[in-house]
């Protein structure tokens, strides 16, 4: 609903675009490639920097944390293991049982 963000988002697209064309054209013009990447990539960084993206992008992560743990929960009872006695995350290269992991009891 932001609209600042969203005007953003339409001229780093249409940029894009223009960087596109430009890429494909048999005598493309290298400084104007460059000029184009330059323009992308500034309009990039200031729309990750928009507070609302930024809360955005906060809450996508730990939105993606929770699915990750409930994922987790779903495998390892699956497994006939008991999630209540495992971590609410998994560890690093977790095979998805319990019986396993050294972190489970």
């Amino acid at each position: 609903t932001d609209t600042e963000i969203q005007n953003k988002i339409g001229e780093f697209n249409r940029k894009r675009q223009q960087l596109s064309v430009e890429m494909k054209k048999p005598d493309n013009d290298p400084d104007v490639i460059t000029s184009l990447d330059t323009e992308i990539r500034e309009i990039y960084d200031e729309v990750m920097q928009m507070p609302n993206m930024v809360a955005y992008n906060r809450a996508k992560a730990d939105m993606d944390a929770l699915i990750r743990s409930i994922t987790y929960i779903i495998q390892v009872a699956a497994n006939g293991d008991d999630p209540e006695t495992c971590p609410a995350t998994p560890p690093e290269s977790c095979t998805g049982s319990c019986g396993t992991c050294g972190g489970c009891g």
